[in-house]
């Protein structure tokens, strides 16, 4: 008779899949699906990926519109090209 397999993790829980990073066999509780769409245990990234933090801050510049950004480094450029003539 064939041992069926476990979780790494909880040996007392069957396995419920295995981790497309890594290759361990995980139960319900330790697998999820990362943002690629794999199957991934917590170790191999599944719970960064679908906890809803996120990984860093947002940049501070993708709030300020870019018209903006566009006539400032135009000012910048005017200026620079004023002083070297």
């Amino acid at each position: 008779m064939a041992d069926s397999v476990t979780c790494t993790l909880h040996p007392n829980r069957p396995a419920a899949g295995v981790c497309g990073s890594c290759g361990l066999p995980v139960c319900s509780a330790c697998v999820g699906t990362s943002r690629d769409g794999m199957l991934r245990c917590h170790a191999c990234g599944f719970g960064q990926a679908t906890s809803g933090v996120r990984d860093r801050e947002p940049d501070p510049l993708s709030k300020i519109p870019k018209a903006l950004i566009i006539a400032f480094s135009i000012l910048v450029f005017a200026a620079l090209l004023w002083m070297l003539l």
